[in-house]
């Protein structure tokens, strides 16, 4: 028991101190009702007493890894930002032809794209319809 504080108090204090600690509450009188309330309010778990000895490892451990992948995940994005912040460096004739074709593609692949887009805006227009007349095909490319 906790003098002055309940654990819903504590946990919301930490968490405005520490907002990505992960918090294991534990209870002696625990409902189902407090234990939503704990877990809306970031618990990463909510075990009630007498506390089994594996239950509560296994909560803490989850925990520490959940936190060890949070931590990851961070520094995997901060690694890619600053990577794609970089700028391609080189000079030599087959890394210009390499630079050339990947600008040709990348052009290529936005006009397919708006053509696309062009012919499902013609396709789903009112005026399209099965039974309008059609322009003469050219030759076909088979």
């Amino acid at each position: 028991m906790m003098p002055g504080t309940t654990g819903l108090e504590l946990l919301r204090a930490v968490k405005q101190l520490s907002p990505d600690v992960e918090v294991v509450l534990m209870t002696a009188y625990g409902s189902v009702e407090t234990a939503v309330s704990a877990m809306r309010e970031g618990a990463y778990d909510f075990v009630e007493k007498p506390l089994k000895r594996m239950s509560i490892v296994k909560s803490v451990r989850k925990a520490a890894e959940r936190q060890r992948l949070v931590a990851e995940n961070r520094s995997l994005k901060d690694e890619l930002k600053a990577l794609t912040h970089r700028e391609i460096i080189g000079s030599s004739q087959a890394w210009r032809r390499v630079v050339d074709v990947a600008t040709q593609a990348a052009r290529a692949s936005r006009r397919c794209s708006s053509s696309e887009r062009a012919a499902r805006a013609r396709s789903s227009s009112p005026a399209t319809s099965t039974t309008a007349a059609r322009a003469p095909r050219g030759p076909s490319w088979r």
